[in-house]
This record gives C-alpha cells, structure tokens and sequence, in this order.
C-alpha cells in the first residue's frame, strides 16, 4: 500500500566553520534555540519532526501545503531570532 508523505531537510547552513570560529558555548546556544524554533514550528503545523540530524533535521508531513507553510514560517522565526546563520532546505515528497 502507497501513502502521500512530504519531505523536507532542513539545516543551518555554515554551522560546521561558525563553530569552528565561535566555539562551542556559541554553537550550542544557536543549535538550541534553532531546535526550540523547529519543534514550535513542528507542533503549530502537524508536521512530524522524523529526525534530528546534527545542526538539522527531517520533517514530515501529510500534505504538501502544510510542509511548505512550516518551512516558510522557520525560515521567518530563524530570521527573528536574528540567529547568526541562515536554514538551507530542500523539500520532495510523493507515494511512499
């Protein structure tokens, strides 16, 4: 049996060299708050957070309209919180 599931990837794009740069009491605070935004996002739009993957994560939806809308909306909280570093994401879905 086939189901709709929607992906999305999403990551905070250059956090490898800002460690790198900043140290890793600053890497921690920002890799916190990007996952407290995530899973605000996450329960707001019935989208599953499926795994977390180092400064990223997999999310999974239903319906595509609601994968688009909480990406859209993290990448506007990440921008908010005047983090230091910019989410990257790319989305897919389909039968599964």
């Amino acid at each position: 049996m086939r189901v709709e599931r929607w992906f999305a990837f999403v990551d905070l794009a250059g956090f490898t060299s800002f460690g790198d740069e900043h140290g890793d009491d600053e890497s921690v605070r920002v890799l916190t708050a990007f996952r407290a935004i995530v899973r605000s996002v996450a329960t707001d739009y019935g989208v599953r957070i499926a795994k977390w993957l180092g400064d990223g994560c997999m999310l999974v939806s239903v319906a595509p309209d609601q994968r688009v809308a909480a990406v859209c909306t993290l990448e506007r909280l990440v921008d908010d919180a005047e983090l230091p570093l910019q989410i990257h994401g790319g989305m897919a879905g389909g039968a599964v």
